[in-house]
Protein backbone atom coordinates (compact mmCIF):
# COMPACT_ATOMS: atom_id res chain seq x y z
CA UNK A 1 0.00 0.00 0.00
CA UNK A 2 1.09 3.58 -0.62
CA UNK A 3 1.24 4.59 3.05
CA UNK A 4 3.01 1.43 4.19
CA UNK A 5 5.59 1.60 1.39
CA UNK A 6 6.04 5.34 1.84
CA UNK A 7 6.61 5.04 5.57
CA UNK A 8 9.36 2.51 5.05
CA UNK A 9 11.14 4.94 2.73
CA UNK A 10 10.46 7.95 4.97
CA UNK A 11 12.05 6.37 7.98
CA UNK A 12 15.19 5.80 5.95
CA UNK A 13 15.53 9.23 4.35
CA UNK A 14 12.58 11.59 3.94
CA UNK A 15 14.46 13.81 1.52
CA UNK A 16 14.76 10.99 -1.00
CA UNK A 17 10.99 10.74 -1.34
CA UNK A 18 9.23 12.49 -4.20
CA UNK A 19 7.50 15.58 -2.64
CA UNK A 20 4.17 14.77 -4.27
CA UNK A 21 4.30 11.20 -2.97
CA UNK A 22 5.26 12.40 0.50
CA UNK A 23 2.37 14.85 0.50
CA UNK A 24 -0.04 12.06 -0.47
CA UNK A 25 1.33 9.88 2.33
CA UNK A 26 0.78 12.59 4.93
CA UNK A 27 -2.67 13.47 3.59
CA UNK A 28 -3.70 9.83 3.82
CA UNK A 29 -2.55 9.74 7.41
CA UNK A 30 -4.75 12.72 8.17
CA UNK A 31 -7.81 11.13 6.59
CA UNK A 32 -7.28 8.01 8.71
CA UNK A 33 -6.55 5.58 5.89
CA UNK A 34 -4.87 2.41 7.11
CA UNK A 35 -5.14 3.44 10.80
CA UNK A 36 -3.24 0.37 12.05
CA UNK A 37 -0.08 1.30 10.18
CA UNK A 38 2.82 2.97 12.05
CA UNK A 39 3.01 6.76 11.89
CA UNK A 40 5.91 9.14 11.78
CA UNK A 41 6.98 10.63 15.11
CA UNK A 42 7.07 14.40 15.59
CA UNK A 43 10.72 14.68 14.53
CA UNK A 44 10.07 12.94 11.22
CA UNK A 45 6.90 14.98 10.74
CA UNK A 46 8.91 18.15 11.19
CA UNK A 47 11.54 16.94 8.76
CA UNK A 48 8.87 16.04 6.23
CA UNK A 49 7.19 19.46 6.40
CA UNK A 50 10.51 21.26 6.22
CA UNK A 51 11.43 19.24 3.13
CA UNK A 52 8.10 20.06 1.46
CA UNK A 53 8.57 23.74 2.31
CA UNK A 54 12.01 23.78 0.71
CA UNK A 55 10.97 21.80 -2.35
CA UNK A 56 8.50 24.40 -3.59
CA UNK A 57 6.77 21.55 -5.41
CA UNK A 58 3.48 21.69 -3.49
CA UNK A 59 0.71 24.22 -4.03
CA UNK A 60 0.75 26.73 -1.17
CA UNK A 61 -2.90 26.25 -0.20
CA UNK A 62 -2.46 22.50 -0.17
CA UNK A 63 0.64 22.83 1.99
CA UNK A 64 -1.18 25.13 4.41
CA UNK A 65 -4.04 22.64 4.80
CA UNK A 66 -1.55 19.84 5.36
CA UNK A 67 0.38 21.80 7.99
CA UNK A 68 -2.83 22.71 9.78
CA UNK A 69 -3.86 19.07 10.02
CA UNK A 70 -0.42 18.00 11.21
CA UNK A 71 -0.10 20.57 14.02
CA UNK A 72 -0.93 18.00 16.74
CA UNK A 73 1.71 15.64 15.37
CA UNK A 74 4.39 18.34 15.18
CA UNK A 75 4.44 18.79 18.95
CA UNK A 76 5.68 22.00 20.50
CA UNK A 77 7.75 22.86 17.43
CA UNK A 78 4.65 23.33 15.31
CA UNK A 79 5.24 26.98 14.46
CA UNK A 80 8.90 26.33 13.70
CA UNK A 81 8.02 23.78 11.02
CA UNK A 82 4.61 24.95 9.75
CA UNK A 83 6.04 28.08 8.16
CA UNK A 84 3.54 28.40 5.32
CA UNK A 85 0.64 28.07 7.74
CA UNK A 86 1.88 30.72 10.15
CA UNK A 87 2.91 33.08 7.38
CA UNK A 88 -0.60 32.86 5.98
CA UNK A 89 -2.31 33.21 9.37
CA UNK A 90 -0.44 36.46 10.06
CA UNK A 91 -0.75 37.84 6.52
CA UNK A 92 -4.33 36.93 5.56
CA UNK A 93 -7.00 38.54 7.77
CA UNK A 94 -9.69 36.17 6.52
CA UNK A 95 -7.72 33.09 7.52
CA UNK A 96 -7.07 34.54 10.98
CA UNK A 97 -10.78 35.32 11.30
CA UNK A 98 -11.75 31.84 10.13
CA UNK A 99 -9.57 30.29 12.84
CA UNK A 100 -11.19 32.45 15.51
CA UNK A 101 -14.62 31.47 14.22
CA UNK A 102 -13.66 27.79 14.57
CA UNK A 103 -12.83 28.34 18.23
CA UNK A 104 -15.27 30.93 19.54
CA UNK A 105 -18.98 31.40 19.19
CA UNK A 106 -20.36 34.80 18.19
CA UNK A 107 -20.69 37.20 21.10
CA UNK A 108 -24.47 37.29 20.61
CA UNK A 109 -24.72 33.48 20.57
CA UNK A 110 -25.35 30.82 17.94
CA UNK A 111 -29.14 30.79 18.01
CA UNK A 112 -30.42 27.49 16.68
CA UNK A 113 -27.06 26.32 15.39
CA UNK A 114 -26.61 22.56 16.01
CA UNK A 115 -23.81 21.31 18.29
CA UNK A 116 -20.42 21.04 16.57
CA UNK A 117 -19.53 17.77 14.89
CA UNK A 118 -16.50 15.76 15.95
CA UNK A 119 -14.59 17.10 12.94
CA UNK A 120 -15.46 20.68 13.93
CA UNK A 121 -14.32 20.06 17.50
CA UNK A 122 -11.00 18.67 16.27
CA UNK A 123 -10.53 21.65 13.95
CA UNK A 124 -11.31 24.05 16.81
CA UNK A 125 -8.67 22.44 19.02
CA UNK A 126 -6.08 22.73 16.27
CA UNK A 127 -7.06 26.34 15.53
CA UNK A 128 -6.70 27.21 19.21
CA UNK A 129 -3.31 25.56 19.33
CA UNK A 130 -2.15 27.46 16.25
CA UNK A 131 -3.17 30.88 17.57
CA UNK A 132 -2.05 30.18 21.13
CA UNK A 133 1.45 29.23 19.92
CA UNK A 134 1.78 32.04 17.38
CA UNK A 135 4.75 34.37 17.83
CA UNK A 136 5.02 35.58 14.26
CA UNK A 137 4.17 39.27 13.85
CA UNK A 138 1.98 40.77 11.12
CA UNK A 139 3.94 42.34 8.30
CA UNK A 140 7.07 40.26 8.92
CA UNK A 141 9.33 40.36 5.87
CA UNK A 142 11.81 37.65 4.72
CA UNK A 143 14.65 39.56 6.39
CA UNK A 144 12.80 39.59 9.71
CA UNK A 145 11.92 43.27 9.63
CA UNK A 146 8.31 44.39 9.96
CA UNK A 147 6.66 46.41 7.24
CA UNK A 148 4.67 49.15 8.98
CA UNK A 149 1.96 49.47 6.34
CA UNK A 150 1.44 45.69 6.14
CA UNK A 151 1.34 45.48 9.94
CA UNK A 152 -1.30 48.16 10.35
CA UNK A 153 -3.33 46.91 7.39
CA UNK A 154 -3.45 43.40 8.85
CA UNK A 155 -4.60 44.65 12.25
CA UNK A 156 -7.29 46.92 10.80
CA UNK A 157 -8.65 44.44 8.26
CA UNK A 158 -8.65 41.56 10.74
CA UNK A 159 -10.56 43.64 13.30
CA UNK A 160 -13.05 44.67 10.62
CA UNK A 161 -13.73 41.07 9.58
CA UNK A 162 -13.98 39.92 13.20
CA UNK A 163 -16.38 42.75 13.99
CA UNK A 164 -18.57 41.59 11.12
CA UNK A 165 -18.32 38.04 12.46
CA UNK A 166 -19.33 39.24 15.96
CA UNK A 167 -15.99 38.18 17.43
CA UNK A 168 -14.18 41.48 17.87
CA UNK A 169 -13.52 41.02 21.60
CA UNK A 170 -11.72 37.69 21.24
CA UNK A 171 -9.95 39.05 18.17
CA UNK A 172 -8.46 41.94 20.13
CA UNK A 173 -7.45 39.74 23.03
CA UNK A 174 -5.83 37.17 20.76
CA UNK A 175 -4.00 39.75 18.66
CA UNK A 176 -2.75 41.48 21.80
CA UNK A 177 -1.31 38.24 23.13
CA UNK A 178 0.47 37.60 19.83
CA UNK A 179 1.87 41.14 19.76
CA UNK A 180 3.45 40.46 23.18
CA UNK A 181 6.09 38.47 21.31
CA UNK A 182 7.43 41.50 19.44
CA UNK A 183 11.05 42.37 20.16
CA UNK A 184 12.40 45.66 21.52
CA UNK A 185 13.63 48.31 19.11
CA UNK A 186 17.26 49.25 18.50
CA UNK A 187 17.13 51.62 21.50
CA UNK A 188 16.04 48.81 23.80
CA UNK A 189 12.48 50.13 24.18
CA UNK A 190 9.67 47.58 24.15
CA UNK A 191 7.51 47.07 22.26
CA UNK A 192 9.10 48.19 19.01
CA UNK A 193 7.31 50.25 16.41
CA UNK A 194 4.90 49.88 14.71
CA UNK A 195 3.41 47.75 17.49
CA UNK A 196 3.51 50.53 20.07
CA UNK A 197 1.90 53.02 17.70
CA UNK A 198 -1.05 50.70 17.09
CA UNK A 199 -1.35 49.70 20.74
CA UNK A 200 -1.56 53.35 21.81
CA UNK A 201 -4.78 53.96 19.89
CA UNK A 202 -7.45 54.99 22.43
CA UNK A 203 -10.04 52.54 21.09
CA UNK A 204 -7.78 49.48 21.42
CA UNK A 205 -8.02 48.92 25.17
CA UNK A 206 -8.85 45.22 24.77
CA UNK A 207 -5.84 44.78 22.54
CA UNK A 208 -3.65 46.37 25.22
CA UNK A 209 -5.15 44.06 27.82
CA UNK A 210 -4.34 41.13 25.54
CA UNK A 211 -0.76 42.39 25.40
CA UNK A 212 -0.59 42.34 29.20
CA UNK A 213 -1.91 38.77 29.30
CA UNK A 214 0.50 37.63 26.60
CA UNK A 215 3.41 39.32 28.37
CA UNK A 216 2.75 37.38 31.55
CA UNK A 217 2.10 34.13 29.69
CA UNK A 218 5.26 34.24 27.61
CA UNK A 219 7.36 34.13 30.75
CA UNK A 220 6.35 30.52 31.32
CA UNK A 221 7.34 28.57 34.42
CA UNK A 222 10.11 29.78 36.68
CA UNK A 223 12.54 28.23 39.14
CA UNK A 224 14.29 29.87 42.07
CA UNK A 225 16.42 29.14 45.10
CA UNK A 226 14.70 27.95 48.26
CA UNK A 227 14.81 31.34 49.99
CA UNK A 228 15.21 33.61 46.97
CA UNK A 229 11.93 35.45 47.31
CA UNK A 230 10.74 37.83 44.63
CA UNK A 231 14.06 39.02 43.22
CA UNK A 232 13.15 37.93 39.68
CA UNK A 233 9.81 39.70 39.78
CA UNK A 234 11.29 42.94 41.09
CA UNK A 235 13.79 42.89 38.25
CA UNK A 236 10.97 42.43 35.73
CA UNK A 237 8.93 45.17 37.40
CA UNK A 238 11.84 47.58 37.01
CA UNK A 239 12.27 46.62 33.35
CA UNK A 240 8.63 47.27 32.47
CA UNK A 241 8.57 50.45 34.54
CA UNK A 242 11.50 51.76 32.51
CA UNK A 243 9.61 50.92 29.31
CA UNK A 244 6.60 52.79 30.66
CA UNK A 245 8.68 55.85 31.54
CA UNK A 246 10.25 55.91 28.08
CA UNK A 247 6.79 55.94 26.43
CA UNK A 248 4.72 57.96 28.90
CA UNK A 249 4.82 61.13 26.81
CA UNK A 250 4.67 59.69 23.30
CA UNK A 251 2.42 56.66 23.99
CA UNK A 252 0.51 57.32 27.24
CA UNK A 253 -2.17 54.65 26.78
CA UNK A 254 0.41 51.94 26.20
CA UNK A 255 2.63 53.27 28.98
CA UNK A 256 -0.24 52.89 31.45
CA UNK A 257 -0.53 49.19 30.60
CA UNK A 258 3.22 48.71 30.93
CA UNK A 259 3.04 50.34 34.36
CA UNK A 260 0.25 47.91 35.27
CA UNK A 261 2.45 45.00 34.19
CA UNK A 262 5.24 46.35 36.39
CA UNK A 263 2.83 46.62 39.30
CA UNK A 264 1.62 43.05 38.85
CA UNK A 265 5.19 41.77 38.98
CA UNK A 266 5.83 43.79 42.13
CA UNK A 267 2.80 42.22 43.79
CA UNK A 268 3.92 38.76 42.72
CA UNK A 269 7.41 39.49 44.08
CA UNK A 270 5.97 40.39 47.48
CA UNK A 271 4.09 37.10 47.57
CA UNK A 272 7.32 35.20 46.89
CA UNK A 273 9.05 37.23 49.63
CA UNK A 274 6.42 36.13 52.14
CA UNK A 275 6.70 32.50 51.05
CA UNK A 276 10.49 32.59 51.35
CA UNK A 277 10.29 34.17 54.81
CA UNK A 278 7.86 31.49 55.99
CA UNK A 279 10.17 28.76 54.70
CA UNK A 280 13.14 30.28 56.52
CA UNK A 281 11.12 30.33 59.71
CA UNK A 282 10.11 26.71 59.19
CA UNK A 283 6.43 27.46 58.88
Amino acid sequence: MLVDRGLQVCHLDIRKVNPTLLTEILERMLTGEEPDRPVLDSWYMGEAIEFLEESGAIDKDRLIRLEFGLIPALGYDGEQHAKSLYEAVMAEPKLFTDLLCMIYRPRSGDGDRPPPSEAERVAAKIAYRVLNACQRQPGTQPDGNIDRDAFEKFIDETRKLCREADRLEVCDSTLGQILAHISADSNGIWPAQPTRDVLNRPELDRLRRGLAIGTRNRRGTTSRAYDEGGVQERSLAETYRQYAKALQNSHPNLAAVLEDIAGSYESEGLSHDVEAQLRREGV
